[in-house]
């Protein structure tokens, strides 16, 4: 399944959402969108194809928006300038999806807490940054080496350095948007920053 935001054809303005899943191709474009609506419904239309098809696709994951379609939304369209700004730019800060860091779950019946990828990256800075202790400073430069052999520019060392030269909440921002950016699959992740 993807679930694209395009720009509308139909009325040269706005957006349009192209929906292909399965032996579905569909194209909403009666009316042209604004960048917020069109996520908006775009997020509905996944959701509503997860209870009727019984998968569990995440929205995050397969919603596109057209970087053209941005482009030419940006003037006159608050949200498409401002996410277009962000990927011109590489901050994503409002691009950044939220996730989760800790959740709960029933392991032999009793509820644990558990920890999704971004969660175990943040939890060794925690201990770098309050502790100074050395094991979680290597997971962290291991996760430096997984971003940047995803995409991440600069090299490892370099983005080490910068993530050392952070302070708690700016190195969280970091974490953040390099996690969205960069980070596919969480279990990867863990085992790639966890691994002895």
């Amino acid at each position: 399944m993807q679930v694209t935001l395009e720009k509308n054809l139909l009325h040269g303005r706005g957006f349009q959402i192209h929906y292909t899943g399965g032996p579905l191709d569909k194209t909403f474009d009666d009316d042209p969108l604004d960048f917020y609506s069109a996520v908006s419904l775009a997020g509905e239309l996944v959701r509503a194809a997860n209870t009727e098809r019984g998968t569990n696709y995440d929205p995050g994951k397969i919603i596109r928006a057209d970087k053209g379609a941005l482009a030419s939304n940006a003037k006159s369209d608050f949200g498409a300038a401002r996410i277009f700004q962000d990927i011109q730019s590489g901050a994503f800060d409002l691009s950044t999806p939220g996730g989760v860091d800790v959740g709960k779950a029933v392991i032999d019946g009793r509820e644990e807490v558990v920890l999704s990828g971004r969660g175990v990256v943040r939890l060794l800075l925690s201990a770098w940054k309050t502790d100074k202790n050395e094991r979680a400073r290597e997971g962290l430069r291991r996760y430096c080496e997984y971003i940047c052999l995803h995409g991440c520019r600069g090299g490892a060392a370099k983005a080490l350095a910068k993530l050392d030269g952070l302070s708690r909440e700016d190195a969280i921002t970091w974490i953040k948007k390099t996690y969205a950016r960069f980070v596919r699959d969480d279990a990867d992740l863990v085992r790639y920053v966890l691994r002895q």
